[in-house]
């Protein structure tokens, strides 16, 4: 079995696996059309990694309906296919749901969480981390720190 099949077939487990497929979406589109969408772009990104040698980024999105269709979440999965190495990476996974958004860092695709929880991970409290500028005493150059914040009950 080729690379490309081999990486699609493992992808497509994992997503399956996670509740990232129709049926477990409660999707309304045919069942099959979200993998459909990972080949062809997964078919893009092999052949645009192969021409420029370097890894490509691409996105896919799908829709789940949730306590029944009271809850609609929009996901949108970040992948990164690198020819060279052989790998196809989820480094982030964008949810919208209720006006709101919530985006995962992903060290390593089992990281991924069940579509299912998507709900739930909105209700509980995030930590916020942002860049912060710190001023320098006079006389010392000035430099980024990142500052941990979290929200007090």
């Amino acid at each position: 079995m080729s690379l490309f099949y081999h990486i699609l077939e493992d992808t497509q487990h994992l997503l399956t696996e996670k509740g990232f497929d129709e049926t477990s979406l409660n999707s309304p589109d045919k069942p099959g059309w979200l993998f459909q969408q990972l080949r062809n772009q997964l078919s893009l990104a092999l052949r645009e990694s192969l021409a420029y040698k370097e890894p490509v980024a691409f996105q896919l999105r799908a829709t789940g309906f949730f306590n029944e269709d009271r809850d609609i979440v929009l996901f949108n999965l970040h992948f990164l296919f690198d020819a060279g190495a052989g790998t196809l990476a989820i480094p982030q996974l964008e949810m919208h749901y209720n006006k709101r958004t919530l985006s995962l860092k992903l060290q390593d695709p089992s990281g991924l969480p069940h579509s299912s929880q998507a709900v739930s991970l909105f209700a509980k409290p995030q930590l916020l981390q942002r860049p912060v500028k710190a001023k320098a005493p006079v006389g010392k150059s000035s430099a980024s720190q990142t500052i941990n914040r979290s929200k007090k009950p």
